[in-house]
């Protein structure tokens, strides 16, 4: 059983990197919002799954702040979806979480792979 501590601690490591995966997967190519949360899941092997309610916020957010544009396109029973892509500026966003995330990764490895505590004991 997972404890609560472990609940909460995974919900905020999800909350945070949201942004860092959106941007990510609309890097490759366009998306509709659910096709996003899907995606997510599959490639995270239920790891990552987030929510309507946690996604939706996030995309107007983004969109506010120019990393993404939406645009209305219809589908082949003529209902229309809001496709998302990501601008420059997204680019650019996605490209410092990037960098600051291979920064965190590799403080983490130091931390606590075997090798470093190995180095420490022979000192």
């Amino acid at each position: 059983m997972v404890s609560s501590i472990m609940k909460k601690a995974q919900s905020e490591f999800l909350k945070s990197s949201a942004e860092f995966v959106v941007l990510g997967l609309l890097a490759r190519r366009e998306m509709h919002g659910y096709e996003i949360l899907k995606q997510i899941e599959s490639e995270s092997r239920g790891v990552f799954a987030y929510k309507e309610g946690t996604l939706y916020p996030l995309l107007h957010r983004l969109e506010g702040q120019g990393s993404i544009e939406a645009y209305w396109e219809a589908t082949e029973s003529a209902r229309k979806r809001r496709y998302y892509r990501i601008t420059r500026a997204g680019r650019k966003l996605l490209q410092e979480r990037k960098s600051q995330w291979a920064e965190f990764r590799a403080a983490l490895d130091q931390l606590v792979t075997e090798r470093a505590w190995s180095a420490e004991a022979l000192s």
